[in-house]
């Protein structure tokens, strides 16, 4: 009898996306074991009304997966790592990071007609980062909250609710929306125009930190570059106490045997903004990321930028 490894999940369609995909790999590579999902429902998912800045706790999208695996409901969980919190539960731990999807936002507007740069155009978003960063270059647009997983969130801007609206490029792609369809258009926001947040287009495994058998399983879907990159990034967003709702973004890349770390980060009360770069060792990530981020905190201070609004307002 094959040995049951039972995986938990958010319910939307790309959260199941990502947790199939995964137990596809799992299978493949370990044909002896067998997969089965338990679908779970987070506080992100239930109140969907709510602004996700209006929320006074972060991982509200993992927090009832990990109290799952902690309680010995599944095995292994499958998160969209931006939606991770930086902070680790005693008892639990990333055993696995996917190689990376594409990291960039994308603008989507229906097909017949795209926003306009100079006029007052209506952009749905829930991300103080993505606001903050497109605000200072497009002063004309107007940025409204928008919730609901991607499908919903497609149906508003095409019932007319919005003249455009802003999604992560990687979750429109393992969902295959990009390909052949006629009733949007997107253009990908490169790292000049904006940065992603921290994990922003990687899927992580998280599992109990005691249970070896299981992260031997999932460590062999690692991708180490992905790894590396990811891992910065999060030991940046915590060297800056900050969380998946502070407007904090920053892109780890590889280039030359070198790791080159870019940061923003943003004060929605005056639109002020600060960003800066480093590159360095490979094997010096983590000091490269928390170096940079006492830099930027610094920074920041001087320059009268409250990136942390979220603790105290």
């Amino acid at each position: 009898m094959k040995k049951v490894i039972r995986v938990v999940t958010r319910g939307s369609q790309l959260a199941l996306t990502q947790s199939k995909d995964v137990i596809k790999r799992l299978e493949n590579i370990h044909p002896g074991h067998e997969f089965k999902l338990n679908i779970l429902k987070t506080d992100g998912d239930r109140f969907q009304s709510i602004p996700l800045s209006s929320f006074t706790r972060t991982g509200i999208f993992v927090k009832e997966l990990e109290n799952a695996l902690l309680a010995g409901e599944g095995e292994l969980a499958v998160h969209s790592l931006k939606d991770a919190p930086t902070s680790r539960i005693e008892g639990l731990t990333i055993s696995a990071y996917l190689e990376r999807e594409d990291w960039r936002d994308s603008l989507v507007w229906p097909a017949v007609k795209r926003p306009n740069n100079d006029s007052h155009q209506i952009i749905g978003t829930g991300s103080l980062r993505r606001r903050l960063q497109l605000q200072s270059r497009f002063p004309e647009w107007e940025f409204r909250e928008i919730r609901g997983n991607v499908d919903t969130r497609l149906k508003k801007m095409l019932d007319g609710d919005f003249h455009a609206i802003l999604l992560a490029t990687a979750g429109m792609n393992r969902l295959n929306l990009l390909a052949d369809n006629s009733t949007i258009e997107h253009e990908k926001l490169d790292e000049a125009l904006m940065l992603p947040a921290p994990g922003q287009g990687c899927v992580a495994i998280e599992t109990r930190s005691s249970d070896s058998e299981v992260i031997s399983l999932v460590k062999e879907l690692n991708h180490t570059e992905t790894a590396v990159c990811v891992q910065a990034e999060r030991y940046f967003l915590s060297e800056m106490e900050g969380g998946c709702k502070t407007p904090i973004g920053v892109l780890a890349q590889i280039k030359n045997a070198k790791l080159c770390l870019d940061a923003w980060v943003g004060d929605p009360r005056n639109g002020k903004s600060i960003r800066s770069n480093t590159v360095g060792e490979l094997a010096q990530f983590k000091n490269l990321a928390e170096n940079l981020a006492r830099e930027m905190r610094k920074d920041a201070l001087e320059n009268g930028i409250d990136y942390t609004f979220e603790r105290h307002h």
